[in-house]
């Protein structure tokens, strides 16, 4: 998807900008802003064009930093800028310094002049030493040309291309750098025949590959490869786990991979909570294990779901991306994953199960009521949804909850795959 940022020094108008697009002539796509300590955004279409638009609220420039963080981030991610500036104060040194880097980033990048609130007002000459040579008045606080940035920037970049069919499951490989995706990634290309070249992205874009093995295609997104030397370690963390993030929201299924040498980090637990939170299947790929001497794989495996117990259902498997070690046995373990989320269980046999379960551990009391569970049904797969009709929701416990689904597991298995249990309250008769 297109991004577009607006960055700018303090108080120039940006969020009442970003606020004015976001209301007024488009159809927000996602209602909810997606947020990180770095910027918001939000999704937009403009001209039958689907546009993330970036808002830098809060940068501040230093006279020894004159790019904060937040800035230099939404710029290396971004495909155009709109730059905004106070047309009451006229050009400020932050603005020359400011305008001086976008325009070595060579990106498409147009100047929007706020707060020419006046159909008679002229845009100040003085804004032309800025360098950047598409110039716009706007009012954000009054609505005026607030489009016309964006519409002039959406027309000279390129088409999105239409994403090919038949792409298969959409498989994100995903860990800390160093630990061998990209080593991975080129065993399979070297393995497998491609369906697709390569597509290298930008520097915030994943590389996504589509194979085909035994005539099934696949497609894997690599999020490796942030190697710009220019950069500072935490903003190249914060790319990384960006595209982190992007690549598990496309992804239908998950290979984290670890470094069989060193276990799992603090980093990788909070990888591993972001894909039970996104609802994605995944398979823990041990690699380097041609590293490892005299250590059994169910010692390791073991030590690490006592680490974390959603691994308890994960599936394991120790590969060598260097050597080929195991690759061979990925992919019916990505087959079984896919089956396991995709599970449908007939309501009739969910309630037999659901009433031998209760039977076994009833609910407990609470404040001197009891909770009942009158039925449930499957609500939907990938990941596996179920539905309990109770006749008080705040009856349930988070304990009992956690003993359902382990039930769920036992009697069922979804293996890989995060199980979501909702409530409805049901009075009956």
């Amino acid at each position: 998807m297109t991004k577009i940022a607006i960055l700018g020094r303090p108080n120039v108008g940006k969020s009442s900008y970003f606020n004015r697009l976001l209301s007024k002539r488009c159809a927000i796509v996602d209602d909810e802003a997606g947020t990180t300590r770095d910027y918001i955004s939000n999704m937009l279409e403009i001209d039958d064009t689907s546009i993330e638009l970036i808002d830098t609220a809060g940068l501040n420039l230093h006279k020894n930093d004159p790019f904060s963080l937040q800035a230099t981030l939404a710029l290396e991610i971004a495909d155009a800028i709109v730059m905004i500036v106070d047309g009451k104060t006229g050009p400020q040194l932050e603005d020359k310094n400011i305008a001086k880097l976008l325009l070595k980033s060579k990106k498409p990048l147009v100047l929007a002049i706020n707060k020419i609130d006046h159909e008679e007002q002229e845009i100040p000459h003085s804004f032309s030493q800025l360098g950047i040579k598409k110039m716009f008045g706007i009012s954000a606080l009054h609505n005026r040309n607030c489009f016309e940035p964006i519409e002039s920037l959406v027309a000279v970049l390129p088409p999105e291309a239409p994403e090919p069919k038949n792409m298969g499951p959409k498989v994100a490989i995903l860990g800390l750098c160093n630990v061998g995706k990209s080593t991975l990634t080129n065993a399979f290309i070297n393995q497998e025949r491609l369906a697709t070249s390569t597509i290298p992205g930008t520097t915030r874009d994943s590389i996504s590959i589509t194979l085909i093995h035994n005539d099934k295609p696949y497609t894997f997104i690599d999020t490796a490869g942030i190697k710009r030397r220019n950069l500072k370690v935490e903003l190249v963390e914060k790319l990384a786990f960006l595209r982190t993030k992007q690549a598990l929201k496309e992804a239908d299924l998950v290979l984290l991979l670890l470094d069989a040498t060193k276990g799992m980090s603090a980093k990788e637990k909070k990888i591993m909570n972001m894909i039970e939170e996104e609802g994605k299947s995944v398979c823990i790929l041990l690699n380097k294990w041609d590293l490892v001497k005299n250590i059994r794989q169910e010692h390791v495996t073991k030590a690490l779901k006592m680490q974390i117990p959603y691994l308890k259902h994960c599936p394991f498997l120790c590969i060598s991306a260097k050597t080929k070690l195991n690759l061979e046995k990925i992919f019916p373990h990505i087959e079984h994953l896919l089956n396991e989320r995709n599970k449908r269980i007939p309501t009739g046999k969910l309630n037999q199960f659901l009433e031998k379960v209760m039977q076994q551990r009833p609910p407990a009391m609470l404040k001197g009521k009891r909770l009942r569970i009158y039925y449930t049904t499957q609500a939907g797969t990938s990941p596996p949804t179920f539905l309990l009709f109770v006749n008080y929701k705040n009856l349930m416990q988070k304990t009992y909850i956690q003993y359902l689904k382990n039930q769920f597991r036992k009697a069922f298995q979804f293996s890989g795959a995060p199980i979501n249990v909702y409530l409805k309250s049901h009075a009956k008769h």
